[in-house]
């Protein structure tokens, strides 16, 4: 960059810096922007990254320049297939992936948005691949927050419906286990206190019942795995 800067400023001088110029302008904006950029040969190779991939695969920008993704990164074996599938069709292609960065310590997922497009010389000849990659995890949780989120308020509403709008205990029993199966688990019961056959709670110790109100199971569950007893037990 600096050698760069040197010849612009100098072909400026001379009038004739507007090649040289617009490198030196490009090269600025690549280097300072918070995505990862990455200008790849028809191998493979890094002819040049920015500092904010560098940081993120943990190397020195001269650790990865001359050296092929695949190496330089040994689980980047999706990128690399996109990025060749890119040069051979010369159709652009967008996606997202996940994974952990070379430095990340915890294993906590990450989500990233990459973008590659081929680059040819004014002769049409493939000079290689551009990639640019953004970090999209924060973006991605939010909307899985607010996708739970909603889930929880229509699982509330249906619950109100379907187990609130009845008076009968043995039809919410069972309407409640029809809104957990299979939705929630493969089985489900509910049992409510029996004490001694009445419906009051006992005021004393004594021996205490359940009664099994409501049983659901999902269509396939092995017999073993479901307890014998049925509604009314």
């Amino acid at each position: 960059s600096g050698t760069l800067r040197e010849l612009s400023e100098a072909a400026r001088a001379a009038g004739t810096g507007q090649v040289l110029d617009e490198l030196w302008t490009a090269r600025r904006f690549l280097d300072g922007t918070p995505a990862a950029v990455a200008v790849l040969d028809a191998d493979l190779r890094y002819l040049y990254l920015n500092d904010t991939l560098a940081r993120f695969n943990g190397l020195s920008v001269e650790e990865h320049l001359g050296r092929p993704m695949p190496e330089v990164i040994p689980g980047s074996g999706p990128s690399a297939e996109v990025a060749r599938e890119v040069m051979r069709t010369g159709r652009p292609q967008t996606l997202v992936f996940d994974g952990r960065a070379p430095a990340d310590t915890v294993d906590v997922p990450r989500w990233w948005l990459g973008a590659f497009h081929r680059l040819e010389g004014e002769d049409g000849e493939i000079v290689g691949v551009a990639s640019v990659v953004m970090e999209v995890t924060e973006g991605i949780r939010q909307r899985e927050s607010l996708r739970r989120a909603q889930e929880r308020l229509e699982l509330l509403e249906e619950t109100t419906v379907r187990v609130g709008g009845t008076l009968d205990a043995a039809e919410a029993c069972r309407a409640l286990t029809d809104l957990l199966v299979p939705r929630f688990a493969d089985y489900a019961a509910v049992d409510v206190l029996d004490p001694e056959g009445t419906r009051r709670a006992p005021a004393t110790p004594v021996p205490v019942r359940l009664r099994r109100m409501a049983v659901a199971a999902a269509p396939g569950t092995p017999v073993p795995l479901i307890p014998a007893t049925r509604s009314g037990e």
